[in-house]
């Protein structure tokens, strides 16, 4: 298998972290410099974020909105996933929410959700959790660096 980890094509250094993008869907998002992100999908809707934990799910992706049948807003309009308003670093609202051990950042933009999603034990992400809100709060469309 070809290694698609992040590389100074497709991505940038700078205070700590590291700004990667999605062509396809037009975001990018900063994580830190000592994880790295592989591109594992069939269709380019984003990556896979690896922390250095294999117990843990991290993913960043793109998604169009659809008039039925879209899983992202029907989590999104369900109380039992406990959505929360989610500010991102550049005042633009959105969600995050709770289902089990999963949590989800979801940022809806011109017909688009954009997703930092995280699954893991809850232990785990309680202990993570400032890390993955600043992660989170990086994400937006079309530009490298706020």
């Amino acid at each position: 298998m070809q290694d698609q980890s992040i590389s100074v094509q497709n991505g940038f250094i700078y205070d700590g972290v590291k700004s990667i993008g999605n062509a396809r869907f037009n975001f990018w998002i900063d994580i830190p410099v000592d994880w790295d992100a592989e591109d594992r999908s069939e269709n380019g809707d984003g990556y896979f974020l690896l922390p250095g934990d294999n117990t843990v799910d991290l993913r960043v992706y793109g998604g169009h909105v659809m008039p039925e049948n879209d899983y992202t807003t029907e989590m999104l309009q369900d109380p039992a996933n406990h959505p929360i308003p989610f500010y991102f670093n550049d005042g633009y609202k959105g969600v995050s929410l709770t289902k089990r051990e999963e949590l989800y950042f979801i940022r809806t933009e011109r017909n688009v959700h954009i997703i930092f999603y995280a699954k893991a034990q809850k232990s785990w992400l309680e202990k993570h959790e400032s890390m993955l809100k600043t992660v989170a709060s990086s994400l937006r469309f079309g530009r490298r660096k706020e």
